[in-house]
């Protein structure tokens, strides 16, 4: 066990000053709380999609440096597809969005692997041709 908490002691240290800084922003702010965490937790939740992307990708020996460019461009054709456009619409929008983002990531993979460019070349050069 002591082993365990010498190599892991700082997850604890971490997981410590979380519920301080928890503690003292209540305190702070009496209205903060679990509303406020909910709409944390959903506006972080596309990031958290692309770190578990990026993460598959660095496990396998590589780097991705278009994820950010690619999710502006989704973001921005979604909101102006859904610009004025009834709910419904939205029922086209995501599922053509989430193809814009495979059929971005397929040319990706496709030309690390067709041309043999270095991965890093490859997204950075798709970084600039997207933003």
């Amino acid at each position: 066990m002591t082993r365990l908490v010498r190599r892991q002691g700082w997850v604890a240290g971490l997981l410590v000053l979380f519920v301080v800084l928890l503690v003292i922003t209540r305190l702070i702010q009496p209205g903060y709380g679990s509303g406020d965490f909910g709409s944390l937790v959903r506006a972080v939740l596309p990031y958290a999609f692309a770190v578990a992307a990026q993460t598959i990708v660095v496990i396998a020996g590589g780097i991705d440096l278009s994820v950010g460019a690619m999710m502006a461009l989704t973001s921005v054709t979604a909101a102006s597809m859904m610009d004025g456009a009834s709910e419904e619409y939205a029922l086209f929008v995501v599922p053509f969005v989430l193809a814009m983002g495979l059929v971005l990531g397929a040319v990706n993979g496709m030309l690390i692997v067709v041309t043999r460019v270095p991965d890093i070349v490859v997204t950075l050069a798709t970084l600039f041709v997207l933003q």
